[in-house]
Protein backbone atom coordinates (compact mmCIF):
# COMPACT_ATOMS: atom_id res chain seq x y z
CA UNK A 1 0.00 0.00 0.00
CA UNK A 2 0.47 3.61 -1.01
CA UNK A 3 -0.23 6.87 0.30
CA UNK A 4 0.07 9.75 -1.39
CA UNK A 5 -0.22 13.52 -0.36
CA UNK A 6 -2.27 15.18 -3.14
CA UNK A 7 -0.74 18.84 -2.70
CA UNK A 8 -2.24 22.37 -3.90
CA UNK A 9 -1.30 23.38 -6.75
CA UNK A 10 -3.16 25.67 -8.26
CA UNK A 11 -2.05 29.20 -7.31
CA UNK A 12 -3.65 32.36 -6.14
CA UNK A 13 -7.00 31.19 -7.25
CA UNK A 14 -7.17 27.88 -5.00
CA UNK A 15 -7.69 29.78 -2.00
CA UNK A 16 -11.19 30.20 -2.99
CA UNK A 17 -11.48 26.43 -3.29
CA UNK A 18 -9.88 25.77 0.31
CA UNK A 19 -11.42 28.98 2.51
CA UNK A 20 -14.92 28.36 0.43
CA UNK A 21 -15.33 24.81 -0.21
CA UNK A 22 -18.50 23.37 1.68
CA UNK A 23 -19.41 19.49 2.02
CA UNK A 24 -22.59 18.26 2.97
CA UNK A 25 -23.91 14.92 4.03
CA UNK A 26 -27.09 12.90 5.28
CA UNK A 27 -27.19 9.48 5.99
CA UNK A 28 -29.11 7.35 3.81
CA UNK A 29 -31.46 3.78 5.46
CA UNK A 30 -34.65 2.71 4.56
CA UNK A 31 -35.99 -1.14 5.09
CA UNK A 32 -38.32 -2.80 3.02
CA UNK A 33 -39.83 0.32 1.54
CA UNK A 34 -42.10 -0.01 -1.45
CA UNK A 35 -40.96 1.26 -4.26
CA UNK A 36 -43.30 0.61 -7.51
CA UNK A 37 -45.52 3.98 -7.38
CA UNK A 38 -45.61 6.23 -10.21
CA UNK A 39 -43.31 8.61 -8.87
CA UNK A 40 -39.69 8.78 -7.94
CA UNK A 41 -39.56 7.58 -3.94
CA UNK A 42 -37.14 10.62 -1.83
CA UNK A 43 -34.37 8.08 0.37
CA UNK A 44 -33.11 11.44 1.36
CA UNK A 45 -32.19 15.02 0.92
CA UNK A 46 -30.24 18.14 1.89
CA UNK A 47 -30.53 21.69 1.81
CA UNK A 48 -27.38 23.87 1.02
CA UNK A 49 -27.11 27.49 1.16
CA UNK A 50 -24.76 28.08 -1.90
CA UNK A 51 -22.21 31.12 -0.49
CA UNK A 52 -21.13 31.56 -4.45
CA UNK A 53 -21.09 30.29 -8.05
CA UNK A 54 -19.85 27.56 -8.66
CA UNK A 55 -20.46 23.87 -9.54
CA UNK A 56 -21.24 20.85 -6.85
CA UNK A 57 -20.49 17.39 -6.81
CA UNK A 58 -23.63 14.91 -5.50
CA UNK A 59 -23.14 11.55 -5.37
CA UNK A 60 -25.19 8.80 -3.81
CA UNK A 61 -23.21 5.16 -2.85
CA UNK A 62 -24.17 2.51 -0.58
CA UNK A 63 -25.78 -1.03 -1.18
CA UNK A 64 -29.39 -1.75 -1.99
CA UNK A 65 -30.91 -5.37 -1.43
CA UNK A 66 -33.98 -6.06 -3.75
CA UNK A 67 -35.98 -8.92 -4.67
CA UNK A 68 -35.52 -10.85 -8.28
CA UNK A 69 -37.50 -9.69 -11.20
CA UNK A 70 -37.42 -5.60 -9.73
CA UNK A 71 -35.42 -2.99 -11.74
CA UNK A 72 -34.84 -0.02 -8.91
CA UNK A 73 -33.00 2.78 -10.14
CA UNK A 74 -31.10 4.86 -7.80
CA UNK A 75 -29.94 8.20 -8.68
CA UNK A 76 -28.64 11.55 -6.81
CA UNK A 77 -30.70 14.41 -7.99
CA UNK A 78 -31.11 18.20 -8.26
CA UNK A 79 -34.69 17.36 -7.34
CA UNK A 80 -37.18 14.76 -6.18
CA UNK A 81 -36.86 12.22 -9.14
CA UNK A 82 -34.72 11.65 -11.83
CA UNK A 83 -34.24 11.42 -15.64
CA UNK A 84 -33.84 8.84 -18.15
CA UNK A 85 -29.91 8.46 -20.11
CA UNK A 86 -28.52 10.68 -16.86
CA UNK A 87 -26.14 8.06 -16.29
CA UNK A 88 -28.64 6.93 -13.28
CA UNK A 89 -27.99 3.08 -12.09
CA UNK A 90 -30.30 0.55 -13.21
CA UNK A 91 -30.22 -2.13 -9.94
CA UNK A 92 -31.45 -5.91 -10.88
CA UNK A 93 -30.44 -8.82 -8.71
CA UNK A 94 -29.60 -12.48 -9.76
CA UNK A 95 -32.17 -14.17 -7.32
CA UNK A 96 -32.64 -15.09 -3.71
CA UNK A 97 -29.61 -15.64 -2.79
CA UNK A 98 -27.45 -12.92 -4.61
CA UNK A 99 -29.65 -10.17 -4.02
CA UNK A 100 -27.88 -7.40 -3.00
CA UNK A 101 -25.49 -4.85 -5.36
CA UNK A 102 -23.00 -2.08 -3.96
CA UNK A 103 -23.70 0.89 -5.72
CA UNK A 104 -21.73 4.52 -6.81
CA UNK A 105 -23.79 7.38 -9.04
CA UNK A 106 -22.42 11.13 -9.26
CA UNK A 107 -23.50 14.20 -10.73
CA UNK A 108 -22.04 17.38 -11.62
CA UNK A 109 -24.27 20.93 -11.37
CA UNK A 110 -23.57 24.45 -11.73
CA UNK A 111 -25.10 26.59 -9.18
CA UNK A 112 -25.61 29.99 -8.06
CA UNK A 113 -25.53 31.88 -4.59
CA UNK A 114 -28.90 30.82 -2.95
CA UNK A 115 -30.63 27.55 -1.09
CA UNK A 116 -30.33 24.75 -2.83
CA UNK A 117 -31.62 21.23 -2.34
CA UNK A 118 -30.08 17.68 -3.63
CA UNK A 119 -31.79 14.22 -3.32
CA UNK A 120 -31.28 10.65 -3.34
CA UNK A 121 -34.00 8.87 -4.67
CA UNK A 122 -35.35 5.37 -6.16
CA UNK A 123 -37.75 3.68 -8.35
CA UNK A 124 -39.06 0.26 -9.17
CA UNK A 125 -39.69 0.78 -13.01
CA UNK A 126 -40.25 -2.87 -13.55
CA UNK A 127 -41.65 -5.76 -11.96
CA UNK A 128 -41.33 -9.22 -13.58
CA UNK A 129 -42.17 -10.89 -10.68
CA UNK A 130 -40.65 -8.98 -7.71
CA UNK A 131 -42.21 -7.23 -5.34
CA UNK A 132 -41.41 -3.57 -5.45
CA UNK A 133 -40.08 -3.50 -2.07
CA UNK A 134 -36.06 -2.49 -1.55
CA UNK A 135 -33.70 -2.13 1.60
CA UNK A 136 -31.31 0.74 0.74
CA UNK A 137 -28.70 2.18 2.82
CA UNK A 138 -25.86 4.64 1.89
CA UNK A 139 -25.09 8.16 2.25
CA UNK A 140 -25.67 11.19 0.49
CA UNK A 141 -22.49 13.59 -0.15
CA UNK A 142 -22.48 17.38 -1.57
CA UNK A 143 -19.18 19.24 -1.96
CA UNK A 144 -19.16 22.70 -3.13
CA UNK A 145 -16.37 24.30 -5.33
CA UNK A 146 -16.75 28.10 -6.42
CA UNK A 147 -16.30 29.37 -10.06
CA UNK A 148 -12.69 30.48 -9.73
CA UNK A 149 -11.80 27.59 -7.67
CA UNK A 150 -9.57 26.14 -11.48
CA UNK A 151 -11.22 22.51 -9.67
CA UNK A 152 -11.92 20.71 -12.85
CA UNK A 153 -15.31 18.60 -12.69
CA UNK A 154 -15.89 17.36 -15.92
CA UNK A 155 -18.46 14.67 -17.43
CA UNK A 156 -20.38 14.58 -15.01
CA UNK A 157 -24.04 15.31 -16.43
CA UNK A 158 -24.61 11.53 -17.14
CA UNK A 159 -23.40 9.40 -20.31
CA UNK A 160 -24.94 6.75 -22.58
CA UNK A 161 -22.78 4.31 -24.48
CA UNK A 162 -25.47 1.95 -26.35
CA UNK A 163 -25.63 0.40 -28.84
CA UNK A 164 -22.27 -0.89 -28.86
CA UNK A 165 -20.07 -3.77 -30.17
CA UNK A 166 -17.11 -4.46 -28.45
CA UNK A 167 -14.18 -7.15 -29.46
CA UNK A 168 -11.31 -7.53 -27.67
CA UNK A 169 -9.26 -4.98 -28.93
CA UNK A 170 -9.60 -1.35 -26.66
CA UNK A 171 -11.63 0.45 -26.91
CA UNK A 172 -12.08 4.34 -25.80
CA UNK A 173 -15.00 5.09 -24.37
CA UNK A 174 -14.25 8.71 -23.16
CA UNK A 175 -11.86 11.22 -22.44
CA UNK A 176 -10.77 14.36 -20.45
CA UNK A 177 -8.51 16.76 -21.04
CA UNK A 178 -6.56 18.42 -17.75
CA UNK A 179 -5.12 22.03 -18.43
CA UNK A 180 -2.82 23.04 -15.00
CA UNK A 181 -0.68 25.90 -14.03
CA UNK A 182 2.00 23.89 -12.01
CA UNK A 183 2.97 20.62 -10.48
CA UNK A 184 0.33 18.40 -8.62
CA UNK A 185 -2.03 15.53 -8.83
CA UNK A 186 -5.66 14.80 -10.23
CA UNK A 187 -8.07 12.15 -9.02
CA UNK A 188 -10.14 10.55 -11.49
CA UNK A 189 -13.69 8.83 -11.10
CA UNK A 190 -16.48 6.94 -13.08
CA UNK A 191 -18.92 5.09 -11.37
CA UNK A 192 -22.17 3.55 -13.63
CA UNK A 193 -23.36 0.36 -14.55
CA UNK A 194 -22.92 -2.07 -17.51
CA UNK A 195 -24.97 -4.69 -19.24
CA UNK A 196 -24.73 -7.10 -22.09
CA UNK A 197 -25.74 -10.58 -22.95
CA UNK A 198 -25.62 -13.06 -20.48
CA UNK A 199 -21.93 -14.79 -19.00
CA UNK A 200 -20.15 -11.32 -21.08
CA UNK A 201 -17.06 -10.21 -19.15
CA UNK A 202 -15.69 -6.96 -20.12
CA UNK A 203 -12.52 -4.90 -18.55
CA UNK A 204 -12.50 -1.29 -17.63
CA UNK A 205 -9.65 1.14 -16.72
CA UNK A 206 -8.56 4.42 -16.33
CA UNK A 207 -4.69 5.23 -17.67
CA UNK A 208 -3.32 8.32 -19.57
CA UNK A 209 -2.13 5.87 -22.48
CA UNK A 210 -4.94 4.71 -25.21
CA UNK A 211 -2.88 1.32 -24.43
CA UNK A 212 -4.45 -1.06 -21.74
CA UNK A 213 -2.63 -1.20 -18.94
CA UNK A 214 -2.06 -4.19 -16.64
CA UNK A 215 -2.50 -4.16 -12.82
CA UNK A 216 -4.49 -2.89 -9.71
CA UNK A 217 -5.92 -0.05 -11.75
CA UNK A 218 -8.34 -2.61 -14.15
CA UNK A 219 -11.63 -3.73 -12.90
CA UNK A 220 -13.55 -6.38 -14.54
CA UNK A 221 -17.12 -6.55 -15.04
CA UNK A 222 -18.98 -9.62 -15.74
CA UNK A 223 -22.98 -10.18 -16.69
CA UNK A 224 -24.51 -13.29 -15.05
CA UNK A 225 -27.92 -13.06 -16.99
CA UNK A 226 -28.92 -11.48 -20.21
CA UNK A 227 -29.87 -7.57 -18.88
CA UNK A 228 -29.11 -8.06 -15.32
CA UNK A 229 -26.98 -4.93 -15.08
CA UNK A 230 -23.80 -4.99 -12.81
CA UNK A 231 -22.90 -1.43 -10.76
CA UNK A 232 -18.92 -0.54 -10.79
CA UNK A 233 -16.95 2.52 -9.86
CA UNK A 234 -13.42 3.12 -10.43
CA UNK A 235 -11.01 5.63 -9.15
CA UNK A 236 -7.36 6.61 -10.26
CA UNK A 237 -4.70 9.25 -9.24
CA UNK A 238 -1.71 10.91 -11.87
CA UNK A 239 0.73 13.01 -11.12
CA UNK A 240 0.60 16.32 -13.39
CA UNK A 241 2.46 18.41 -14.43
CA UNK A 242 2.18 22.61 -15.92
CA UNK A 243 0.61 21.64 -19.46
CA UNK A 244 -2.23 20.00 -20.64
CA UNK A 245 -2.48 16.03 -20.10
CA UNK A 246 -5.49 14.03 -21.60
CA UNK A 247 -7.05 11.09 -19.71
CA UNK A 248 -8.92 8.19 -20.84
CA UNK A 249 -11.63 5.67 -20.04
CA UNK A 250 -10.79 2.24 -21.78
CA UNK A 251 -12.78 -0.80 -21.89
CA UNK A 252 -12.75 -4.19 -23.66
CA UNK A 253 -14.34 -7.43 -23.64
CA UNK A 254 -12.79 -10.73 -22.59
CA UNK A 255 -15.72 -13.29 -22.81
CA UNK A 256 -19.01 -13.29 -24.84
CA UNK A 257 -20.52 -12.64 -27.67
CA UNK A 258 -18.18 -10.09 -29.84
CA UNK A 259 -20.46 -9.50 -32.45
CA UNK A 260 -23.32 -8.04 -31.09
CA UNK A 261 -24.04 -4.22 -30.61
CA UNK A 262 -26.40 -5.14 -27.14
CA UNK A 263 -23.43 -3.44 -24.23
CA UNK A 264 -24.14 -0.77 -22.80
CA UNK A 265 -22.25 1.62 -20.20
CA UNK A 266 -24.58 4.34 -18.37
CA UNK A 267 -21.85 6.44 -16.38
CA UNK A 268 -19.98 9.29 -14.75
CA UNK A 269 -16.61 10.03 -15.82
CA UNK A 270 -14.99 13.02 -13.22
CA UNK A 271 -11.85 14.79 -13.01
CA UNK A 272 -11.21 16.86 -10.22
CA UNK A 273 -7.77 18.82 -8.34
CA UNK A 274 -8.82 19.48 -5.36
CA UNK A 275 -6.30 21.16 -2.17
CA UNK A 276 -5.39 18.66 0.94
CA UNK A 277 -6.12 14.88 -0.31
CA UNK A 278 -4.58 12.58 0.73
CA UNK A 279 -4.51 8.58 -0.66
CA UNK A 280 -3.91 5.35 -0.56
CA UNK A 281 -3.85 2.14 -2.79
CA UNK A 282 -5.75 -0.75 -1.43
CA UNK A 283 -3.72 -3.43 -3.06
CA UNK A 284 -4.76 -7.32 -2.58
CA UNK A 285 -5.76 -6.60 0.64
CA UNK A 286 -7.51 -10.04 2.41
CA UNK A 287 -10.74 -10.20 4.80
CA UNK A 288 -10.48 -13.63 5.87
CA UNK A 289 -12.88 -13.86 8.68
CA UNK A 290 -15.73 -12.30 10.97
CA UNK A 291 -12.88 -9.78 13.12
CA UNK A 292 -12.23 -7.05 11.21
CA UNK A 293 -9.17 -6.24 9.22
CA UNK A 294 -7.71 -2.73 8.36
CA UNK A 295 -7.73 -2.81 4.58
CA UNK A 296 -6.26 0.45 4.85
CA UNK A 297 -5.03 3.15 7.45
CA UNK A 298 -4.46 7.12 6.44
CA UNK A 299 -3.26 9.53 8.79
CA UNK A 300 -3.63 13.20 9.07
CA UNK A 301 -2.32 15.97 10.74
CA UNK A 302 -4.47 18.43 11.12
CA UNK A 303 -3.23 22.03 11.17
CA UNK A 304 -6.34 22.96 13.39
CA UNK A 305 -10.00 21.63 13.81
CA UNK A 306 -12.08 20.84 10.58
CA UNK A 307 -13.45 18.14 9.06
CA UNK A 308 -12.41 14.93 6.68
CA UNK A 309 -13.97 13.76 3.76
CA UNK A 310 -13.19 9.89 3.56
CA UNK A 311 -14.21 7.98 1.01
CA UNK A 312 -13.03 4.50 -0.15
CA UNK A 313 -13.98 2.68 -3.57
CA UNK A 314 -12.81 -1.45 -4.12
CA UNK A 315 -13.40 -4.13 -5.55
CA UNK A 316 -13.82 -7.50 -3.94
CA UNK A 317 -12.76 -10.63 -5.28
CA UNK A 318 -14.18 -14.16 -3.48
CA UNK A 319 -15.39 -17.71 -4.01
CA UNK A 320 -17.75 -18.41 -1.76
CA UNK A 321 -21.20 -17.97 0.00
CA UNK A 322 -20.12 -14.96 2.70
CA UNK A 323 -21.23 -11.42 2.86
CA UNK A 324 -18.22 -8.92 3.43
CA UNK A 325 -19.10 -6.07 5.87
CA UNK A 326 -17.16 -2.68 5.59
CA UNK A 327 -17.01 0.57 7.83
CA UNK A 328 -15.01 3.77 7.60
CA UNK A 329 -13.99 5.25 11.34
CA UNK A 330 -11.68 7.06 12.94
CA UNK A 331 -11.12 4.31 15.97
CA UNK A 332 -9.74 1.03 15.66
CA UNK A 333 -12.05 -1.97 15.51
CA UNK A 334 -12.62 -5.08 17.05
CA UNK A 335 -15.98 -5.43 15.40
CA UNK A 336 -18.26 -3.49 12.62
CA UNK A 337 -20.55 -1.53 14.12
CA UNK A 338 -21.93 0.62 11.62
CA UNK A 339 -21.99 -1.28 8.58
CA UNK A 340 -21.60 1.15 5.73
CA UNK A 341 -21.53 -1.37 3.00
CA UNK A 342 -22.24 -4.54 2.36
CA UNK A 343 -20.72 -6.77 -0.54
CA UNK A 344 -23.31 -9.56 -1.30
CA UNK A 345 -22.12 -13.56 -1.43
CA UNK A 346 -20.38 -13.08 -5.13
CA UNK A 347 -22.18 -15.41 -7.95
CA UNK A 348 -19.88 -17.99 -9.32
CA UNK A 349 -20.70 -16.01 -12.76
CA UNK A 350 -19.44 -13.15 -11.48
CA UNK A 351 -15.83 -11.91 -11.20
CA UNK A 352 -15.80 -9.37 -9.07
CA UNK A 353 -18.07 -7.09 -6.79
CA UNK A 354 -17.67 -3.16 -6.33
CA UNK A 355 -18.43 -0.74 -3.33
CA UNK A 356 -18.55 2.93 -2.79
CA UNK A 357 -18.63 4.17 0.75
CA UNK A 358 -18.20 8.18 1.90
CA UNK A 359 -18.46 9.58 5.31
CA UNK A 360 -17.51 13.22 6.92
CA UNK A 361 -15.44 13.01 10.29
CA UNK A 362 -14.93 16.08 12.60
CA UNK A 363 -11.32 16.30 13.47
CA UNK A 364 -9.25 18.22 15.79
CA UNK A 365 -5.93 19.65 15.83
CA UNK A 366 -3.31 17.29 15.33
CA UNK A 367 -2.85 13.47 13.99
CA UNK A 368 -6.03 12.32 12.94
CA UNK A 369 -6.50 8.06 12.14
CA UNK A 370 -8.80 6.81 9.64
CA UNK A 371 -9.29 3.11 9.15
CA UNK A 372 -11.29 1.09 6.63
CA UNK A 373 -11.98 -1.72 7.51
CA UNK A 374 -13.98 -5.19 6.13
CA UNK A 375 -15.38 -8.24 7.87
CA UNK A 376 -17.32 -11.69 7.08
CA UNK A 377 -20.71 -11.26 8.05
CA UNK A 378 -20.92 -14.88 9.12
CA UNK A 379 -18.34 -17.77 9.34
CA UNK A 380 -18.07 -19.97 6.40
CA UNK A 381 -15.26 -22.55 6.56
CA UNK A 382 -15.81 -23.53 2.31
CA UNK A 383 -14.91 -19.74 1.30
CA UNK A 384 -11.94 -17.93 0.53
CA UNK A 385 -10.69 -15.44 1.64
CA UNK A 386 -11.69 -11.66 0.11
CA UNK A 387 -9.03 -9.74 -2.18
CA UNK A 388 -9.45 -6.31 -1.73
CA UNK A 389 -8.02 -3.89 -4.27
CA UNK A 390 -8.94 0.11 -4.42
CA UNK A 391 -8.37 3.19 -3.45
CA UNK A 392 -8.78 5.20 -0.16
CA UNK A 393 -9.21 9.25 0.23
CA UNK A 394 -9.11 11.91 2.47
CA UNK A 395 -10.18 15.54 1.77
CA UNK A 396 -9.27 18.44 4.80
CA UNK A 397 -12.75 21.16 5.06
CA UNK A 398 -10.57 23.93 6.22
CA UNK A 399 -11.80 26.93 8.74
CA UNK A 400 -10.94 30.70 9.02
CA UNK A 401 -6.83 30.03 9.55
CA UNK A 402 -6.87 29.20 5.99
CA UNK A 403 -9.15 31.76 5.37
CA UNK A 404 -7.44 34.29 6.47
CA UNK A 405 -4.13 33.52 4.43
CA UNK A 406 -6.74 33.23 1.41
CA UNK A 407 -8.06 36.88 2.21
CA UNK A 408 -3.90 38.39 2.54
CA UNK A 409 -3.09 36.48 -0.76
CA UNK A 410 -5.95 38.06 -3.14
CA UNK A 411 -5.40 41.61 -1.54
CA UNK A 412 -1.67 41.32 -2.15
CA UNK A 413 -0.67 42.14 -5.44
CA UNK A 414 3.33 42.33 -5.09
CA UNK A 415 4.03 38.39 -4.01
CA UNK A 416 3.03 35.66 -4.94
CA UNK A 417 4.27 32.27 -2.49
CA UNK A 418 2.85 28.71 -3.40
CA UNK A 419 2.16 26.36 -2.76
CA UNK A 420 0.49 28.04 -0.12
CA UNK A 421 -0.45 26.04 1.95
CA UNK A 422 2.45 24.10 1.87
CA UNK A 423 5.15 21.09 2.69
CA UNK A 424 8.74 22.13 2.35
CA UNK A 425 9.58 23.65 -1.35
CA UNK A 426 7.82 26.86 -1.94
CA UNK A 427 8.06 29.39 -4.75
CA UNK A 428 8.29 33.50 -4.62
CA UNK A 429 7.02 35.48 -7.33
CA UNK A 430 6.21 39.24 -7.66
CA UNK A 431 7.03 42.77 -9.13
CA UNK A 432 10.76 42.55 -7.50
CA UNK A 433 11.45 39.85 -9.83
CA UNK A 434 14.47 40.60 -11.78
CA UNK A 435 16.30 42.85 -9.54
CA UNK A 436 19.79 41.65 -8.59
CA UNK A 437 19.54 40.18 -5.04
CA UNK A 438 16.76 40.31 -2.98
CA UNK A 439 16.94 39.40 0.93
CA UNK A 440 14.43 37.10 2.51
CA UNK A 441 13.15 36.74 5.82
CA UNK A 442 10.10 34.49 7.38
CA UNK A 443 8.87 35.00 10.41
CA UNK A 444 6.79 33.24 12.87
CA UNK A 445 3.42 34.35 14.84
CA UNK A 446 5.72 36.27 17.69
CA UNK A 447 7.66 37.94 15.21
CA UNK A 448 10.95 35.88 15.66
CA UNK A 449 12.81 35.17 12.39
CA UNK A 450 12.91 31.89 12.01
CA UNK A 451 14.25 31.88 8.21
CA UNK A 452 16.55 34.08 6.11
CA UNK A 453 18.31 33.71 2.94
CA UNK A 454 18.94 35.74 -0.19
CA UNK A 455 17.62 34.77 -3.65
CA UNK A 456 19.21 36.00 -7.00
CA UNK A 457 17.13 34.54 -9.72
CA UNK A 458 15.18 36.76 -12.49
CA UNK A 459 12.60 34.30 -12.55
CA UNK A 460 10.46 32.76 -9.97
CA UNK A 461 12.67 31.78 -6.74
CA UNK A 462 12.97 28.87 -4.45
CA UNK A 463 13.15 28.41 -0.75
CA UNK A 464 13.24 25.20 1.71
CA UNK A 465 10.83 25.60 4.55
CA UNK A 466 10.63 22.16 5.30
CA UNK A 467 12.86 22.43 8.92
CA UNK A 468 10.00 24.90 10.02
CA UNK A 469 7.36 23.29 12.21
CA UNK A 470 3.60 23.69 11.24
CA UNK A 471 2.39 27.06 11.55
CA UNK A 472 1.15 30.57 9.96
CA UNK A 473 4.20 32.57 9.05
CA UNK A 474 5.26 35.63 7.58
CA UNK A 475 7.25 35.58 4.47
CA UNK A 476 9.07 38.89 3.70
CA UNK A 477 10.69 39.85 0.73
CA UNK A 478 13.30 43.22 1.28
CA UNK A 479 15.32 45.23 -2.15
CA UNK A 480 16.75 47.84 -2.53
CA UNK A 481 13.43 50.27 -3.26
CA UNK A 482 10.87 48.44 -1.48
CA UNK A 483 9.59 45.37 0.94
CA UNK A 484 6.04 42.91 0.61
CA UNK A 485 5.23 40.54 3.09
CA UNK A 486 3.06 37.14 2.45
CA UNK A 487 1.30 35.06 4.90
CA UNK A 488 2.29 31.31 4.38
CA UNK A 489 0.93 28.35 6.14
CA UNK A 490 3.39 25.37 6.80
CA UNK A 491 1.91 21.82 6.97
Amino acid sequence: MRTILLIPFTLILNFACIAQQLIWETPVSVVNRQLEYPMATVLGKVDTEIPETGTVVVRFDGYCTASPGDRIVIAASDFDGWQTNYGNLGIAVYDTIHHTQSFSHSRIYTVSKGLRSFFAVAHNIVNTGGNGIATIHGQLTIEFYPAESQVLLAKGNGNVIYPLVMGNDVHVLDSVTVNTDSIGRVLLTVDGSYYSLKDSETEIAISDKTLWPFGDEVIKVSTASTYITKCFVLRQDFEISSDSRKFYLLARKTKGDFETNQNAFYYNFIATVSPFLAAEVISNQSVSDTVPVSLAHLSFDAPHDGRILVRTTASIRQAGQKSVLFEISDKTLTSIQDTMVVSDKIHENYDSEFLSASRVIEVKKGVNDFYFYGAFESVDPTSSDAAINGLMTLQFVSDEVISSVMEDMKNNEHLLVYPNPGTGIIYLEGAFTGNEAQGVVVTNMKGIVVHNEKITSAGPSSMDLSHLSSGLYTVTVQTAGTTVSQQFFKW
